[in-house]
């Protein structure tokens, strides 16, 4: 279980360092494909700890910088969540369903904090080509994940480097409640459209 004194630890440094908080990147994504498997499945410790990890970490990294922006006259939470929060799979059962809690919990933080001139906002990423991906993901994944995409190419993380300083910036300071997915349109368009565009092709050739 995450230790609840840890992030007190951290909120006591840093407001002792630079004097109050007004930006949050609540940014975190843990997954075990040996584990978090089907429902039926899934080893259920590894529920409880991609919970916690992914989903409850959001909840006390806000609950211990809320008052302080609160104090500051206002700030911007960022929460990095995933496509694999807006749809199903086959597998990673509690990644999805701690990722689309965060997707949720953003919206709570949102209602509940604006009147107090804080905006909280999410990032869902797609599949990023950052150096893990590079390094570790088979040519065959990441075709079909190109397959799917309404784009043609991969996203880079400089992609979602973009996107958070713009969510923490006054210049989306009317956006709020709000998850930006950041997926190259993966999930834009009917699933079939690719294979439906192999036929039409086809049928065109013929």
């Amino acid at each position: 279980m995450l230790d609840k004194q840890i992030p007190s630890r951290q909120q006591s440094t840093t407001i002792e360092q630079y004097g109050t908080v007004t930006v949050l990147v609540n940014n975190v994504g843990l997954t075990n494909q040996h584990k978090d498997l089907d429902v039926v499945n899934l080893d259920l410790e590894e529920w409880d700890w991609l919970t916690d990890v992914n989903l409850k970490s959001i909840l006390l990294g806000s609950r211990f910088a809320i008052p302080h922006m609160v104090k500051a006259g206002g700030g911007s939470f960022i929460n990095t969540a995933s496509m694999a929060g807006f749809t199903g799979d086959s597998v990673r059962s509690a990644y999805g369903a701690s990722k689309a809690g965060g997707v949720n919990l953003t919206r709570y933080i949102a209602a509940q904090y604006g009147k107090d001139h804080i905006r909280c906002n999410g990032v869902a990423p797609g599949l990023i080509l950052s150096p893990a991906a590079k390094n570790n993901m088979p040519q065959v994944v990441l075709d079909i994940f190109a397959k799917f995409n309404a784009l043609p190419y991969h996203g880079e993380a400089d992609d979602i480097g973009y996107t958070v300083p713009f969510l923490a910036s006054d210049e989306s300071k009317f956006i709020t409640g709000q998850t930006i997915q950041v997926e190259g349109g993966h999930l834009s368009a009917n699933p079939s459209i690719s294979d439906f565009n192999v036929y039409v092709n086809k049928a065109k050739s013929n």
